[in-house]
């Protein structure tokens, strides 16, 4: 594990972010919140909904540098995050090892969401569908996004997703394994009833 890694397993990490945030935040909201919203203002977005709708599980798809799952450790009991790149799925792996609610998993989130929902069991989940092929890293899949394996696996799995957030919602366009927007809000709709759908902020919304 090197400094950098080292830092972000600590405690001092956490504080450095809680402090730096606002600062960010005010910035941002000052320049008339530019598109799409920077990673902690997401970070804000998940948090809230972490308060508002109390789940047992948080899943996430795409570790990246382990920000987001950093920024949800105290929200929840359990934490899955999947990340493609065997490179950063082992830094993520160092970072997180003395944090035993938290796993990370390498591999095809298309492929593996399914075993880490069978973990999951009949617990409630916020789903966070951030699962993307990274520019600058290199590519492993065909399909730059994994969005319509990751729902039919969440379809399958009888798990409750009380909460599914997409992100990303500007490249939506049909391509390059993206769903439009109608087929991903069909996708979602076919998980349960009476759920509302909308996109805000870069990030589709799907939720009671």
């Amino acid at each position: 594990m090197n400094w950098k890694e080292l830092l972000r397993s600590t405690w001092v990490f956490d504080i450095a972010r809680k402090l730096r945030t606002p600062m960010h935040y005010k910035r941002w909201l000052r320049a008339n919140c530019p598109h799409p919203p920077p990673g902690f203002v997401k970070h804000l977005i998940l948090q809230e909904y972490a308060k508002r709708f109390p789940c047992d599980v948080f899943v996430e798809t795409g570790t990246f540098r382990g920000n987001t799952v950093s920024a949800m450790s105290r929200y929840f009991g359990e934490i899955h995050s999947i990340e493609l790149n065997p490179v950063l799925a082992s830094r993520a792996q160092r970072i997180f090892k003395s944090d035993p609610h938290i796993t990370i998993h390498q591999g095809d989130s298309s492929v593996i969401l399914k075993d880490v929902l069978k973990q999951v069991g009949k617990k409630s989940v916020m789903f966070w569908l951030d699962g993307h092929y990274y520019a600058g890293v290199d590519k492993l899949v065909e399909d730059e996004s994994p969005i319509v394996g990751e729902l039919e696996a969440i379809r399958q799995s009888g798990v409750d997703p009380v909460v599914v957030l997409v992100d990303d919602m500007r490249e939506f366009d049909g391509t390059r394994g993206y769903l439009t927007i109608d087929g991903l809000k069909a996708e979602l709709d076919g998980l349960a009833e009476g759920r509302q759908f909308y996109h805000l902020d870069d990030i589709f919304r799907w939720h009671l």
